[in-house]
């Protein structure tokens, strides 16, 4: 699937505005830190906002869609799959 075909499935909302879980899997990476290459696979993932700094490096923020742990950062060419589908 294309980048743009997994935004809309990451920005789904169901009847009540709720989002959608999704799965996604992404390799981490830090240039600051010279750190990464972990490959983070996760289900029942939701969108979070964002804030300015991530939008300006081409990534977005995931969370638990149950409101547990922190947000992660995606930057967007490190991004593998969303709900088992290869993103290109």
């Amino acid at each position: 699937m294309l980048l743009e075909q997994a935004f809309r499935i990451m920005d789904k909302v169901d009847a009540r505005g709720a989002a959608v879980p999704f799965s996604a899997s992404w390799v981490t990476a830090d240039k600051n830190r010279r750190t990464g290459g972990k490959v983070m696979r996760m289900n029942n993932l939701v969108r979070c906002g964002a804030q300015h700094h991530l939008q300006r490096n081409r990534q977005i923020a995931v969370k638990r869609a149950d409101g547990k742990g922190h947000p992660y950062p995606i930057h967007l060419r490190l991004l593998m799959r969303v709900n088992n589908e290869v993103v290109l």
